[in-house]
């Protein structure tokens, strides 16, 4: 029997959007949302599915969540930087 705290279903990687939780809560709130977020591995899922790219030595085991919840914040304000750019 499995108790309350045991996952039964597949990781939701769409479950926070990353962008617009950044456009509108900013970084420090698109952090806070992250902190619900209890795994690395799930972090960098969601990442991945959500098109937002790690450095390096983010997308490697052994890292501190704390900071890779700081590294996929920084991560998403250059995507939305690099989008207005390309915007004009």
């Amino acid at each position: 029997m499995a108790g309350p705290a045991v996952e039964t279903g597949e990781f939701d990687a769409y479950a926070i959007g990353l962008v617009p939780t950044f456009q509108r809560e900013g970084r420090d709130g698109l952090i806070a949302r992250l902190g619900s977020v209890t795994s690395t591995d799930n972090l960098r899922k969601m990442a991945r599915a959500q098109q937002i790219v790690l450095p390096e030595p983010m997308r490697q085991s052994g890292v501190a969540i704390d900071n890779l919840r700081a590294a996929i914040a920084d991560a998403v304000a250059k995507r939305i930087a690099d989008r207005r750019a390309a915007a004009g």
